[in-house]
């Protein structure tokens, strides 16, 4: 019988230890690159919808690209078979298009959204960023006006009705989720406009107001922000009010609201803001 020669064992021993390495993880040059999900998702939350944009894959212009899917549940489905995941395909997109508009049946739910790259052959890509969204009711051009005035003062986002602050008014207490009062704190004209907790009404001697808290945020000028999922600090019972800003507001019921100024008019003692707004009928929902 021939034996092997030192040079072909030799070989043999190298290819396998090479092959052992490649059982822990070694690189097969032979296989495609990896395919690409698109980038950058962005969302946007409506009224009874969710908009949604992405950024191109980086394999958006070569051979076999086909389109992008989007995927919705309402949990994560980042982990998911196959099988389930095909079943929360909830639109196919063209290349070139990087948006879509999910239209809801309700406010109020929050869903998980991703994307994903589809070849010619079917192959997909891994997920793209995951996002939340959840629609939310929506109002503009409602008008207030500051505490010493004649006018309604109080404002109920769950209805988008302003509110009487009047003792005249049973119903105060329970619909008034934020009023405009001034930085003073005894709401005098001659002070700056703020966007004022009703507990701080307590002031006028009735204990029904101490439980009506809410809290106010700026968050800025951009009204598309669509999650302070994480609110962090600069919340407060009050916040000065200036054209062009948007607060967010958690409400006495714990329901969260954002609100853009529009315009400030009239003077001392008459003022009035002009606002719009997006308000979450799910209580603690973080998603407007």
């Amino acid at each position: 019988m021939k034996r092997a020669s030192r040079f072909t064992l030799g070989i043999l021993a190298a290819a396998g230890v090479a092959a052992l390495l490649c059982a822990f993880g070694c690189s097969d040059s032979t296989k495609p690159d990896v395919f690409d999900p698109p980038g950058d998702m962005k969302v946007i939350n409506g009224d009874l919808s969710v908009a949604l944009g992405w950024s191109a894959s980086a394999d958006e212009g070569k051979t076999g690209f086909s389109h992008y899917n989007v995927y919705k549940g309402t949990t994560s489905l980042l982990s998911v078979s196959a099988s389930e995941l095909a079943a929360h395909k909830i639109a196919t997109v063209n290349k070139g298009v990087y948006a879509y508009t999910d239209a809801l049946q309700a406010n109020g739910v929050r869903y998980y959204y991703h994307v994903r790259s589809e070849k010619d052959d079917g192959t997909l890509s891994g997920p793209s960023d995951e996002v939340q969204g959840a629609g939310r009711i929506e109002g503009t051009g409602k008008i207030i006006e500051e505490f010493d005035s004649a006018g309604d003062s109080g404002f109920d986002f769950s209805t988008g009705e302003t509110v009487s602050l009047k003792a005249s008014n049973p119903n105060r207490f329970n619909d008034t989720d934020i009023y405009l009062g001034t930085t003073a704190e005894n709401d005098t004209s001659t002070a700056a406009l703020a966007l004022k907790s009703p507990e701080l009404l307590a002031r006028l001697g009735n204990d029904e107001w101490i439980s009506k808290d809410s809290d106010v945020k700026l968050l800025g000028t951009d009204f598309d922000i669509p999650t302070t999922e994480a609110p962090g600090a600069g919340w407060a019972n009050s916040q000065n009010v200036v054209e062009g800003n948007v607060y967010a507001i958690k409400t006495p019921t714990g329901n969260y609201v954002k609100m853009k100024i529009l315009d400030i008019t009239g003077l001392a003692g008459d003022r009035k803001i002009t606002f719009k707004y997006a308000y979450q009928p799910t209580a603690g929902l973080v998603l407007f």
